[in-house]
């Protein structure tokens, strides 16, 4: 069990009271206090003692839960910062929102420093919605299928490669262009930054951080052939997603719909922030546990 403390606004607390109750009725926290942004004239709320910012420092606390806006989350983690605390020690309540959430299973996931490596935004979208570092490069860019599967086949001699400059493209829904870079062989559309040494900073950053003793590889497949070679290929952690049903294991089916095109579909399977059902227990999958399908 964790001793962690509630940080946030008095209006959000109710709204989120009964996630956090949740979790110390299963013994995974223990409630050691509420602390406000805002100046409070109670001792306590509910049975949990009011902290003020003055007590943070000496609080005997594992985790700090946070409820609050983005522009105010970004505030305490400066506040974290000075305390030379770990950034991981505070946690964004939103994550107990997620379907199935278990707060121990939650915290497997972010000590394991899970590295997803991805051809497109699954990856971003699932460390966002988990409120964890990017342990990854493969963030804020995309490359073809041909190539995503070469780089799975030989993942640590593409990561010895530097990365080059390219070229830049224009593109029509960003209304501006992209630099676009080479990695061995492969080609990396870095469609997210504006010059290519922002995206150099950033891959050198992440790629630092890789994992390489747990990595997940995240897949969209649009053909069989793709789906033969993904199900052959060497590493042991792989997640493909497709609009067919393919008798390949570890290959998720989501059938087709009108309304969005199936890289946004996808994406939206990891995005928090867009309401729809969630096909699997991220948690579970991110353990790489059997049983992470929620719809079979």
């Amino acid at each position: 069990m964790k001793n962690v403390l509630l940080w946030g606004m008095s209006e959000l607390y109710d709204k989120y009271r009964n996630q956090f109750i949740k979790e110390e009725l299963k013994n995974n926290i223990n409630i050691i206090g509420v602390m406000l942004t805002e100046d409070c004239i109670y001792e306590r709320i509910d049975k949990y003692p009011v902290y003020n910012i003055e007590q943070l420092s000496t609080a005997q606390v594992d985790y700090i839960i946070t409820f609050a806006p983005d522009e105010i989350y970004s505030d305490m983690r400066k506040i974290i910062r000075l305390l030379k605390w770990d950034d991981d020690r505070l946690i964004n309540g939103n994550v107990f929102f997620l379907p199935q959430f278990d707060f121990s299973l939650y915290l497997r996931v972010k000590e394991s420093k899970v590295s997803i490596i991805t051809n497109q935004c699954w990856g971003g979208y699932t460390y966002h919605s988990l409120d964890m570092k990017f342990y990854s490069p493969f963030i804020n860019l995309f490359m073809n299928n041909e190539d995503y599967l070469k780089l799975m086949n030989d993942f640590n001699w593409y990561m010895e490669q530097p990365l080059v400059y390219l070229k830049e493209l224009y593109e029509i829904n960003l209304k501006r262009n992209y630099p676009v870079a080479q990695l061995g062989d492969i080609t990396l559309h870095m469609n997210h930054y504006l010059n290519f040494e922002e995206a150099l900073t950033a891959w050198n950053k992440r790629k630092n951080r890789i994992n390489y003793n747990n990595l997940l590889f995240v897949m969209r497949i649009d053909e069989l052939q793709e789906a033969k070679v993904f199900a052959e290929s060497s590493p042991k952690y792989k997640i493909g997603f497709s609009n067919k049903p393919y008798p390949f294991e570890n290959i998720i089916y989501l059938p087709p719909r009108d309304d969005c095109e199936f890289y946004v579909q996808v994406n939206s399977c990891a995005d928090s922030n867009i309401l729809s059902l969630k096909p699997y227990n991220v948690l579970k999958l991110l353990l790489h546990k059997k049983d992470y399908m929620r719809l079979n």
